[in-house]
């Protein structure tokens, strides 16, 4: 019975080991595991920080773009109300001032280089039409030479007389 109990023994003392063995290399896993989410939560902060900053920049960037290209819309519409009310001595006198400063007219560089000048919209509603296509009107249907013989024969030109003999004697 010692033998008995010695096994018995060896078999509890045995799976006491075992249990200790298991919470040993578990509690190593555990660390080792925390250690690595730590650390993979350190590079995704940094990670995160780039992106975050790069797209703090982007929306930036695209922010002042927008106001830039508000404005210029604004300033074109300013320019072209206020020209809009200028009587024609202001706009002669506007043209003048240009021209002193070396700007000029496209028709008048055209002119001065030989071609033909351009027709430049003077209003926004003539710059939409122009931009939009024209339906090209129906043309009438004309007939075809292949489907009237004898009207083209009516329509052509009168031959002269000695041609018109030598066809009716055929």
């Amino acid at each position: 019975m010692d033998d008995f109990d010695d096994g018995l023994r060896k078999i509890l003392l045995a799976g006491i080991g075992a249990a200790a063995a298991t919470g040993e290399k578990a509690q190593k896993l555990f660390n080792n595991l925390a250690e690595k989410g730590a650390a993979t939560v350190e590079q995704n902060k940094d990670l995160n920080e780039r992106f975050q900053k790069k797209y703090a920049q982007a929306a930036s960037a695209a922010k002042d773009a927008f106001q830039k290209m508000t404005e210029a819309q604004r300033t074109r519409r300013d320019v072209a109300q206020t020209l809009a009310g200028l009587t024609d001595e202001e706009l002669k006198q506007l043209k003048d001032a240009l021209a002193s400063l070396g700007f000029s007219h496209p028709s008048e560089t055209a002119a001065a280089d030989g071609e033909a000048p351009e027709a430049q919209p003077e209003t926004q509603a003539e710059q939409k039409t122009e931009t939009q296509p024209e339906e090209a009107p129906e043309a009438p249907q004309e007939k075809s030479e292949e489907a009237a013989p004898e009207d083209a024969s009516q329509n052509a030109p009168e031959a002269d007389p000695q041609s018109k003999e030598a066809s009716t004697e055929e």
